[in-house]
């Protein structure tokens, strides 16, 4: 465990008894009598939840949901340790269980797995270069950018959008 900023143990270092409400600038402390978190939802957690796994709802009742996971190219400066290299997360929608699963492949790839629960499509933003190559389900798209249970499409910030209008559990290669 570490114990540099960021971290939780970095907030053990500084005497901390409650989670921060977030991870503001290193070194800058909380002002006397000001509460921490008492709960187990803090801000932190959440932040993994939405940004980490990317799992996010686009409209009330997760009808519609939005699966963009930030995948770290390096870490924060004057952090220690190497970036993330995998993520496993679930929620536990009104309509079933969300699931997303990224992984770094060797030599540069990535691997995202992702669950939809039933009468629920979701958009997934993932990054790409422009020499990168994508597999659905170990295919290619068609010509059409079709792919079974849904259609993808590419953006000039590098990344591509895959727009998932079937429910199910599918596995996306970007090499």
């Amino acid at each position: 465990q570490t114990s540099k900023f960021p971290s939780w143990g970095y907030g053990v270092k500084q005497g901390d008894t409650t989670l921060q409400r977030g991870w503001g600038p290193a070194g800058k402390k909380r002002a006397p009598g000001a509460a921490g978190l008492n709960q187990s939802f803090s801000a932190v957690s959440g932040w993994l939840m939405a940004k980490l796994a990317g799992i996010d709802t686009t409209i009330p009742g997760f009808q519609r949901i939005r699966l963009e996971p930030w995948i770290p190219q390096s870490h924060p400066e004057g952090s220690e340790g190497t970036p993330v290299s995998w993520v496993k997360a679930h929620y536990d929608s009104v309509r079933g269980r969300i699931q997303v699963q990224w992984n770094r492949l060797e030599g540069g790839g990535l691997l995202y797995v992702f669950t939809i629960p039933v009468q629920t499509t979701a958009t997934v933003r993932l990054p790409m270069g422009p020499a990168s190559k994508l597999l659905v389900d170990g295919k290619a798209p068609g010509a059409d950018n079709r792919f079974p249970g849904g259609f993808l499409q590419t953006d000039k910030k590098e990344k591509i959008t895959l727009n998932v209008i079937q429910s199910g559990t599918y596995r996306i290669e970007v090499k």
